[in-house]
């Protein structure tokens, strides 16, 4: 027997970046994948936060069309609210380690204050937002060591998690990559993997001198080796060269699938897991603000 696990509303005060109805005009999604609460409130999964993982996990389940899934977001989305900062890679470095934070896509943490810098406290860029920090961080992409994946099981098999796109040949003459291509597989993932076509003047004079002071350069991080130094293959898509994230790859997937049994809501906090007498997970409390 199914798990079944209820959504509970309580109207709350969050902070709405942007207009409900642009929310949802904008959103790309099919109009039958909204979430509407206080009328879809009964699932068999919950999945709280819309991030890099939540969306991932969200629509892997939804796959199986006979669940229902439910994806809480506190955030909105990132296209919507920010998206210069949010879409575009140079953005990546907007308020990074600043006493400023943006707070229509990012949670607005800091630091604590740091004692050798006059005890400034700096922005931790966390994004709050459909597709979390995958709309802030620097799109960098690498896998983990063959010997930490063989503490998870026997036989992984990684190269289905992405479409890669080698270096093309707008690529500038200073940022030469190595990269193994037998790492990916053709048919790939919906996430694009790619090189940008240039790379700062700094990163060749840095290869240089990890050389000399005996940090080898190796042929990329995607083969199951990270000690070394080289290029980093990154979530940015080779056709528009614009910021991938979970909703540009696994969410938009998902849509175009037509996986309605999937409902997303966004402008919506997790507040609480509800619990029964037994200590059994029963739902999740949350507070919305697309409620009148």
């Amino acid at each position: 027997m199914k798990a079944i696990y209820s959504l509970v509303v309580a109207l709350g005060s969050l902070a709405i970046a942007s207009p409900t109805h642009n929310e949802k005009r904008q959103l790309p999604l099919s109009i039958g994948m909204i979430g509407i609460p206080g009328i879809h409130s009964t699932f068999d999964y919950i999945v709280v936060g819309g991030g890099t993982a939540g969306l991932t996990v969200a629509k892997r389940l939804a796959e199986d069309r006979s669940v229902n899934v439910a994806m809480v977001e506190a955030g909105t989305l990132y296209q919507v609210s920010e998206p210069l900062i949010a879409e575009t890679p140079g953005g990546d470095v907007t308020f990074v380690g600043t006493k400023e934070t943006e707070p229509t896509v990012d949670w607005g943490f800091f630091t604590a204050p740091d004692p050798v810098s006059n005890n400034v406290q700096r922005s931790y860029a966390r994004g709050k937002c459909l597709v979390g920090s995958s709309a802030r961080n620097f799109m960098i992409y690498q896998r983990p060591t063959s010997g930490s994946l063989d503490k998870w099981a026997d036989k992984q098999e990684t190269r289905l998690t992405a479409h890669f796109t080698p270096p093309g040949p707008n690529r500038a003459t200073n940022a030469t990559a190595e990269y193994n291509y037998g790492t990916f597989l053709a048919t790939g993932g919906p996430l694009q993997v790619s090189y940008p076509n240039y790379a700062q003047t700094f990163s060749g004079y840095m290869q240089g001198g990890l050389n000399k002071i005996g940090i080898p350069a190796i042929q990329d991080f995607n083969s199951g080796s990270l000690l070394g130094c080289q290029y980093c293959s990154t979530t940015i898509d080779p056709a528009n060269e614009k910021r991938e994230s979970s909703q540009t790859s696994f969410l938009s997937e998902a849509a175009s699938a037509g996986l309605n049994n999937l409902k997303i809501f966004t402008l919506t906090m997790a507040k609480r897991i509800v619990f029964d007498a037994d200590n059994k997970a029963t739902g999740v409390k949350v507070e919305t603000a697309l409620l009148p």
